[in-house]
């Protein structure tokens, strides 16, 4: 009778891991997860000061039954066009039902800021996300996940916006003189 017992857990411990792995396909897994630009303090700050680089808390929720590890997370910055691109390696556990926040932030070109800076009151920022991660199943991948966000500051843009004034001045000068010398 012991034995048959034996032999009866053993085969429902292969079972078992099959009709999971079966029922929590990596569509189905991917949809248990949640990413959000975070709703407190800062969520993202384009800082297009001397050094411009920006920054996000993003809020990552797991609603399936198991442990996710996120591996790695890579989001394009949205905002009129592409401005940057942010990228982060480290490893992110996330309990069952819970969430966790992730700091992922990258340096913008003064050409990059400058877009910012100009777009920003015509549109919200959006972040594309790509999220790597795994639980005891298999890896899956969370892709094209579209966050638009209205918690976002836009730090240190008057210098840029001047000289963007400045540069249409300019332009509208040189148009005025090249019309009345025609």
């Amino acid at each position: 009778m012991e034995s048959m017992f034996g032999v009866l857990i053993r085969l429902l411990s292969h079972v078992v891991p099959f009709g999971l792995r079966w029922y929590y396909t990596t569509q189905r897994l991917s949809k248990l997860m949640r990413v959000t630009v975070s709703s407190e303090n800062e969520g993202l700050v384009v800082n297009c000061s001397d050094i411009p680089e920006a920054h996000v808390w993003l809020e990552i929720t797991n609603h399936s039954p198991f442990s996710i590890e996120v591996h790695a997370i890579s989001a394009n910055l949205l905002w009129g066009g592409r401005v940057g691109r942010f990228l982060s390696v480290a490893t992110i556990t996330i309990k069952p039902h819970s969430t966790e926040r992730a700091f992922i932030e990258t340096t913008l070109t003064a050409e990059q800021a400058r877009k910012a800076c100009a777009i920003s009151s015509k549109d919200s920022p959006r972040l594309n996300i790509h999220l790597e991660a795994s639980c005891r199943l298999r890896r899956f991948a969370l892709t094209e996940q579209e966050i638009k966000t209205k918690n976002y500051d836009l730090r240190g843009c008057s210098h840029v916006k001047d000289y963007l004034a400045g540069s249409l001045a300019d332009h509208a000068d040189a148009s005025t003189d090249a019309a009345s010398t025609r």
